[in-house]
Order: structure tokens, then C-alpha cells, then sequence
């Protein structure tokens, strides 16, 4: 059986201070005359506990999946990241295909010849989409 310690606030400031040196000098330090408490509480094994407010994401359900588009490849690079964008898509990546210029700095100079991943999936609106783009 595993058990929980909670420690009062005074007693986590009691250690801090003297832990700091508080109270080693020669002038005298008021201390509070309240006495730190502890508490244990026994808890079941197998039971997982957490600190703080345990969140949850809530499942996917398909009505929160957007479709990647059919008609990308072709397409100005930047008029492609606009459409992805219009759809609801929140996380775009280019690439290059090119050998000689490897990164796509002003996306209106160039086009798609490649989505990944391809046409037709469903993604969440923060999936990565990386569209491989040519200026030839």
C-alpha cells in the first residue's frame, strides 16, 4: 500500500527558511508558534495517483477530421498553403524537390508536385501536411 504526505504550507516555509540560513545570524527571527501538520492518508494499491487537475483530451470523432484536398499537386505553393489554411488546417510544411535550391523561401515562386500525406485523408486540423514543392 503506498501512502500520501501532504505537508502544511508552514512547515514547507519552515525548511526553506532554514534550509537559506534563516536564523543562523545573531538577530533574533520570529517563527510562528503553530505547529507544522502532516497528514498521511492510505491509498489502495494499484491506484494511480496525480498531482494537480488531471486533463483529458477527449477522443477524435470523425466529424472532427478534415479531408487533404485532391487538387494541390500543380498548384501555386502559396495559393495551396491558403486553401489548406481556408479548410482549417493549422500546421503546413513546405519542402523542396529541387536539388539545387533546398528550401523554399517565397512560396509564390513555386508549385507543388507532391502532398504528403496524399489526397484524400483524413487528418485532424493540427496534423502536419508538408507539401514537396519544384521551382522547375
Amino acid at each position: 500500500m503506498r501512502r500520501r504526505v501532504v505537508i502544511s504550507g508552514l512547515a514547507v516555509l519552515t525548511a526553506f527558511a532554514i534550509a537559506c540560513g534563516v536564523g543562523t545570524s545573531k538577530k533574533p527571527v520570529d517563527i510562528p508558534a503553530t505547529k507544522p501538520t502532516i497528514e498521511m492518508t492510505d491509498i489502495p494499491a494499484g491506484t494511480q495517483t496525480t498531482i494537480g487537475a488531471a486533463t483529458t483530451a477527449p477522443a477524435k470523432t470523425t466529424s472532427d477530421l478534415l479531408t487533404v484536398p485532391k487538387d494541390l499537386v500543380g498548384m501555386n505553393a502559396q495559393l495551396a498553403y491558403e486553401e489548406l489554411e481556408r479548410i482549417g488546417f493549422t500546421s503546413i510544411d513546405f519542402a523542396s524537390a529541387d536539388k539545387d535550391d533546398t528550401i523554399v523561401l517565397y512560396p509564390p515562386n513555386w508549385h507543388v508536385v507532391k502532398v504528403e500525406p496524399r489526397a484524400g485523408t483524413k487528418l485532424s486540423p493540427d496534423d502536419t501536411i508538408i507539401l514537396t514543392c519544384s521551382k522547375q
